[in-house]
């Protein structure tokens, strides 16, 4: 069952990320103002409204209905890959036209260029439409309902619980006595905003500060029940409403947003709240911090003294092997760790048919993210099959060793990578034979991770600057790279190592 509600809950995930997009005021003004079919859009959207309310009937019932759910994650996913390449076309639209002074040459502009990309986009938003089509009606079929997930209500004994927080006593200590101050206000409101400023554990970045979408949340966790309002005075009405009098804790996030007006439209229904009521907002960058505190900023920063980041990690290791998430590789002479063979066979369990670890054979076309150990010479009889995956989102090459130098063959690096549209993370990484990329890279257009370590790549073709959602680029030990002064779209300058 805890299995099935992982699943569900990366189904759920992606959902929301897909409803929170077709709501995006910008991505929608993209809608409006190209040949793109919104009416479809909305089909998408209401269609996904319906499926999402059953997912925690769907986990309820996971052994009877897996295949269906399997099915739908596919559906899902295709759509999460159609709407990013909308989005990507939209950003890409911006960068061009922000030289465009007015709105009609820029729908000019738009509608001469990608007649052709709409109606591409288009067919297939009307399929995935369909698609889902089927989904809802099955959901009726298996006697799929909306059911409030279940929330544990058993009382954890904490005396025999000890939290583990390695090398942040101080600030641990820090943060408690905020938490547990009534403080200065000198605001005279009874809400108070302790800001942690820094890297800490944050697995994911989000920048979409939607004031609507963030009361809504906040609602619907207060009074535990759908919140249906789409009036953003009347949710603010009603959350100052169930605060009333209310001493709360809030947490939000890794924020990123630093508008002031932003800030305070969120917070203003807070300050009904009780006396020594708290928010706290993690955030990484400094001026975010400067808008939102009230409390002095906690910074997370390298300890100083007793304990250096090298011992913190060392810590860090020994806790993860004392709990067998880790363990010695026997089967080396020196002293290695691998990850714990019952942690792997989960991961791989919870994982399921989107993610290989691919070793020998056929690549199942369901798979989506894809990693393999290189061979001495990776010839394009191992890859077959990537010609057909249309919708890999991940090749991870993984060299047997540090040192260890294979060749790619160029029909698999020159010809079938540049077709798999949907990758978001593409790894050369010790290819030594690699010296340039084609031009065709330009069509990775979702592309957001590129490494191009320890390979003998001369030049990056222009087409590289176009990938306008690429984020991370690795040149480590490139020796024969020409890049010490590489411009990238002519904003800023980067060096090769």
């Amino acid at each position: 069952m805890a299995l099935a509600m992982v699943g569900e809950a990366l189904i759920s995930a992606s959902v929301e990320i897909l409803l929170n997009r077709i709501a995006s005021t910008e991505f929608r003004d993209f809608f409006f103002i190209t040949e793109l079919n919104v009416s479809v859009l909305d089909e998408v959207k209401i269609k996904l409204l319906a499926l999402n309310v059953v997912l925690n009937d769907a986990e309820e019932k996971h052994i009877t209905v897996k295949a269906w759910v399997d099915e739908l994650k596919d559906v899902v996913y295709d759509a999460e890959d159609l709407l990013d390449a909308i989005n990507t076309e939209s950003l890409g639209s911006k960068v061009k036209g922000e030289s465009t002074k007015f709105t009609s040459q820029v729908r000019s502009l738009l509608s001469s260029r990608f007649t052709k990309f709409h109606r591409s986009m288009n067919s297939k938003l009307e399929a995935i439409s369909r698609r889902l089509e089927h989904f809802v009606k099955q959901k009726d079929i298996l006697g799929l309902q909306s059911v409030s997930r279940r929330v544990s209500c058993r009382t954890a004994t904490d005396s025999l619980i000890e939290s583990v927080v390695v090398a942040r006593e101080d600030e641990k200590e820090k943060l408690l006595n905020m938490l547990l101050s009534d403080g200065d206000n000198k605001n005279n409101n009874n809400i108070e905003v302790i800001t942690i400023l820094g890297m800490g554990a944050w697995a994911w970045v989000s920048d979409d500060f939607d004031v609507f979408r963030l009361t809504k949340k906040i609602v619907e966790s207060l009074t535990m029940k759908d919140c249906h309002n789409t009036n953003l005075d009347v949710l603010r009405v009603e959350l100052k409403n169930n605060l009333r009098e209310k001493k709360f804790l809030l947490v939000l996030d890794d924020l990123w947003n630093d508008k002031y007006s932003d800030w305070h439209h969120l917070t203003t229904p807070f300050s009904s709240g009780k006396k020594g009521s708290k928010i706290i907002v993690t955030t990484r960058q400094q001026r975010v911090a400067k808008v939102t505190h009230t409390f002095p900023i906690c910074f997370l920063q390298q300890p100083h003294g007793e304990k250096p980041m090298e011992l913190a990690g060392a810590e860090c290791f020994d806790e993860l092997l004392f709990r067998s998430l880790i363990e010695k590789d026997k089967t080396k002479a020196k002293e290695k760790f691998r990850m714990h063979n019952l942690i792997y066979d989960l991961a791989k369990l919870v994982s399921g048919k989107c993610y290989c670890y691919f070793e020998s054979g056929e690549i199942p076309g369901t798979v989506r993210h894809l990693a393999f150990l290189t061979k001495w010479c990776d010839v394009s009889r191992r890859f077959e099959g990537l010609y057909d995956m249309n919708s890999l989102r991940t090749f991870r090459p993984q060299p047997r060793y540090p040192d260890f130098e294979s060749y790619l063959t160029k029909m698999v690096s020159h010809i079938w990578l540049p077709k798999l549209r949907c990758l978001r993370i593409l790894s050369l990484c010790q290819y030594t034979n690699i010296t340039e990329l084609p031009d065709s890279i330009g069509y990775l257009v979702l592309l957001q991770y590129l490494d191009l370590s320890y390979t003998s790549i001369k030049r990056l073709p222009d087409a590289t600057f176009k990938l306008y959602k690429l984020q991370t680029l690795k040149l480590t030990n490139c020796r024969q790279t020409c890049l010490r002064k590489m411009m990238i779209s002519g904003s800023f300058t980067v060096g090769s190592s």
